[in-house]
Order: structure tokens, then sequence, then C-alpha cells
């Protein structure tokens, strides 16, 4: 598959009448948290500018970082493979018109709290390719076997950065796709493993609320559909000796999700495997006027299952008693998809809702 994607560019400028009805997509923007891969990513996003794009396209970056390293005060070394890709949309589905692969060394320099690109170093192609990759990784070994596998379209580690980078650029721009197709070949589903959506809800945090502030309950997502979860109820009426401002309910607790069916193109079934009150906290303890008392993680405490739905989700879709939790009427009443992730507990009607793709 390696030598078919330089082709890419090739076989769209002869098919490029083919997307001329196709959907104008958002810009992509990187939505992670780590400074070093945001420069990595807008480095190799602006790579795309090599390759056929059209008007309606998209580029979306997908770098296989193998290795960082600290090479000076406010300089960054990255060794990696910068693949990068053009996309239209077509249906539900993304179809690449144009991409390729830019093995090399990237440096990165401080600029406040951001990395920025300063130089890179690439590998040039044909009969040089294999020397320079081993006069770059000099001994290591280990360094050069990572080059070489990031070079294989055929491998993991290139379709876990393309498809990880799809899937979050996917998401925050709640797009309803839910494959990927190169030319010739068949469309690959975006979510197919459970192992995907569960990949999504790291670093999210979702909601059950009323909106009015006064109680709620919320999840962080980790690793693997781990999450912590707090929950409070604050009833400042509830009063008594030593605690005249009220009484607040509340605990913390942990738990994890696994993904169990695929519901539809944008939902999941998730099992509930676990769900505890973390230890150590005080049953009941009065603090500057307030009286905190242990309870129970409402919204989450009775379920066996939930579903998740991903943005993109058709409204229409969507249970009429989440609706009432998604305040979706307050957010956008003309929404005709979900702008964010959201959890529904059927068991307790529940509904726990993400912050806005944007």
């Amino acid at each position: 598959m390696k030598k078919t994607i330089f082709l890419f560019a090739l076989i769209a400028a002869v098919c490029a009448a083919c997307f001329a009805a196709a959907e104008t997509l958002p810009a992509y923007a990187y939505t992670g948290n780590d400074p070093v891969e945001a420069a990595v990513a807008a480095f190799t996003a602006d790579l795309g500018k090599g390759y056929l794009t059209e008007d309606n396209s998209v580029t979306v970056p997908a770098p296989i970082i193998l290795k960082t390293a600290e090479t000076g005060e406010g300089q960054m070394t990255v060794y990696g493979n910068f693949w990068v890709f053009n996309y239209v949309q077509n249906g539900e589905v993304l179809e690449c018109i144009s991409g390729g692969e830019t093995p090399g060394v990237l440096t990165l320099v401080a600029d406040g709290e951001k990395w920025v690109p300063s130089s890179f170093e690439g590998v040039d192609s044909g009969n040089e390719y294999e020397t320079d990759i081993l006069m770059i990784c000099g001994d290591d070994k280990e360094l050069a076997d990572g080059y070489f596998a990031a070079s294989d379209a055929s491998l993991e580690p290139f379709r876990e950065a393309r498809f990880r980078y799809l899937r979050e650029y996917v998401t925050a721009n709640g797009l309803n796709v839910t494959a990927v197709q190169d030319p010739g070949w068949d469309p690959e589903d975006l979510f197919g493993e459970s192992g995907d959506v569960l990949s999504l809800l790291k670093g999210q945090t979702l909601v059950f609320s009323s909106g009015a502030g006064a109680w709620d309950t919320s999840l962080t997502f980790g690793e693997n559909g781990a999450y912590e979860g707090n929950y409070h109820d604050s009833e400042m009426g509830e009063t008594g000796e030593g605690y005249p401002d009220g009484t607040v309910y509340t605990c913390l607790f942990h738990g994890r999700l696994s993904a169990a069916e695929k519901l539809s193109a944008t939902s999941w079934l998730l099992k509930v495997e676990e769900n505890a009150v973390s230890e150590g906290q005080e049953s009941e303890i009065i603090e500057d006027g307030i009286r905190f008392v242990l309870s129970e993680p409402y919204g989450l405490n009775k379920a066996a299952e939930v579903v998740l739905y991903l943005p993109g989700t058709p409204v229409e879709d969507l249970p009429e008693e989440f609706l009432f939790w998604s305040h979706l009427n307050e957010i956008d009443p003309d929404a005709k998809t979900l702008p964010y992730f959201a959890i529904w507990n059927e068991a307790e009607e529940a509904g726990f809702i993400g912050d806005i793709a944007e």
C-alpha cells in the first residue's frame, strides 16, 4: 500500500471532477493538550499543501513520533515520519485524494509555553532512503527499525496514527463521518474497534446536571474507559447547629466503562465494569459553617450499561428522555446533530454531556 499512497495525487488529478459535489469541510485544528504534538501536527498539516487539494478538501496530519530529545535549552528534536493526507467528504465517508510520507528529523524551539518548528532534515527518496535513515539513527538500531516500520502503510504504527487523528478531527467537528476510503480500496470503519471509541473519551469531562448549578455529577475519563467522578448537591436551606450555611451532599468515585456493542454509526452500548465510591472520605464533616455528607454518585450508581453518543449523532435518533437533559433547547434549539459527547443512563434517566465540539 505504501507505493499506492504516493500515487494518490495522480489518481485524484484524473478523478478531480468526481469531488465537485463533496461537502465543504472545516479546517483541521489540533485539539489535544500536548505542546510538542501540537507543534508536530501543525508542521505536518502544512506539508499537505505539497499534494493535490480541492476547495472543499481538508488536510489531516498523521505524524508518527518515534523519539523526542531535548537537545539544548529551549530546543527539542523530534524523530518521526510525518504522514499527511487530504480528504473530501462524500456522504459518511472521507475520501483520500492525496498524501504521503515525509520521514526525517524536526527541530522545535520554545516560544513561551508553545513549541514552534525551527528546521527540518528530511530523508531522500529512492536509493538514498535507507542510507539517510541509517545516518540519522546512528547506532540506535531500535530507532532505525521504528523508521522502517513507520514507512510501511500496512503496519500498525501507520494505521494507529492515521485513524487516531481522523477520529479526533471528526468528533471535534461533530461530523457525520463513519469511514475513510483510499482510491482503489474499500472504505474502512473509523470506529470499528472498541478501543477506538474508548480512546476518544480520554481527556473528556461529561456532566449530568439540571443546568441551574445546584447539583451535578461529572465524569472525567482517562485511559481505556476509566473515569474519576465527582458528585455534589448543595442544600443551602438545610442548616443546623454548627452549619448555618447549609449542607452539601457529595462524593468522589471512580469506575470504568467497556465497549459492548456498536448500535449505530455514532452510538455505542457501554458496560459499566466498575463504579465505586473512593475510599478515605468522611461520612459527615462540618467545615466553614457547611455540613458535608457522603452520598452515592447520583446518575451512575444503578447502571449496568449506558449508551455513548458521539458528536454528529442525529438529534432525531436520540431518546426523548435524553433530550430533556441534553440542554440542546438552550444551547441550539435548531441543532440537527449532537454537538458534544454524551452518555445516557436509561436506568436512572441520567444524561451526561460534554463540551461543545469546535
